[in-house]
């Protein structure tokens, strides 16, 4: 994962993504708004941190339940 270096961004869509996995979103602490739907590489622990997401599309995502985005 190349993106978590990223560390300004506040947008970021990862629609259908099938290369970038927890280890690289978790440490995007800015992002505000976060596109996951249809994605299968990232988990609970690659939210678990994102305490400034105010929109969070989860659709046709299942590795990711409450416990993930509840903070």
């Amino acid at each position: 994962d190349k993106i978590f270096h990223l560390t300004g961004l506040t947008s970021l869509n990862l629609r259908g993504n099938d290369k970038i996995t927890s280890n690289g979103i978790s440490t995007l602490t800015n992002l505000t708004s976060l596109d996951l739907s249809w994605n299968q590489t990232i988990a609970n622990e690659g939210i678990s941190e994102l305490s400034n997401l105010k929109l969070l599309n989860l659709n046709g995502n299942n590795k990711i339940t409450d416990r993930g985005y509840l903070i």
